[in-house]
């Protein structure tokens, strides 16, 4: 995957604690920036305070999917619906999805 590609990160928001979410996502989101990707879709912050409700926003996150070159799942990700959708988003886009793991490294993503 080249760096400059959009990647779109899904993973258990709704049912998780706010913080362990927050932190979830952030820290996939800082460990993609320092593999040197740039464009990162990260949903978890972008509807808080919004006042939108559990479908508006899920429509809002699958159009992001469609917006996306690739989409890494968090771990969780099979105990969530929203996420469960966004996969299945990415499959029928045949984009690539990627497991996300703590411990990556370059070699992880393809180039």
């Amino acid at each position: 995957m080249k760096r400059n590609k959009k990647i779109y990160i899904s993973g258990p928001i709704t049912g998780v604690p706010g913080a362990i979410s927050a932190a979830h996502f952030a820290r996939a989101e800082q460990d993609l920036r320092e593999l040197g990707f740039c464009n990162i879709i990260n949903p978890r912050f972008m509807f808080e305070g919004t006042g939108l409700g559990y479908n508006d926003i899920m429509k809002h996150c699958l159009d992001l999917v469609c917006s996306a070159d690739a989409v890494i799942l968090l771990p969780g990700w099979k105990h969530s619906r929203g996420a469960q959708m966004e996969l299945g988003a990415a499959y029928a886009l045949r984009l690539p999805v990627y497991e996300y793991d703590a411990g990556w490294s370059r070699d992880h993503i393809e180039a």
